[in-house]
């Protein structure tokens, strides 16, 4: 199960839906700090190739099954890593479009 912070943090949907279809004629973008997956949701509805990553093992599992719900999971590419440091290995995207955490602090960045 997520923590609250997962379930309770992400943007509403209203919201992902508008930051979506701004993107709607990129190819791949990436959602680097995907949390719940709402973002990565929406973007997969719009666009070719979504990659959707977290640190957390657990945040991407929640995410994955939110994708389940929506019936897009095969559409987005979930990844375990932390950006920051992960970031240089990643495929070319097209875009990033994310919702930083807001407890994200230096310390929690290196770990």
């Amino acid at each position: 199960m997520a923590d609250p912070a997962t379930l309770y943090s992400g943007p509403p949907e209203v919201l992902t839906k508008l930051m979506a279809s701004r993107f709607k004629s990129l190819g791949t973008v990436i959602d680097p700090f995907c949390g719940s997956c709402a973002i990565a949701i929406q973007l997969a509805m719009v666009c070719r190739k979504v990659i959707a990553m977290d640190s957390d093992p657990v945040k991407i599992a929640f995410a994955r099954n939110n994708a389940r719900v929506y019936g897009i999971e095969d559409q987005i590419v979930f990844l375990v890593g932390n950006f920051i440091v992960d970031a240089h290995s990643l495929q070319r995207a097209d875009g990033i479009v994310t919702s930083p955490p807001v407890t994200m602090t230096k310390k929690k960045w290196r770990s």
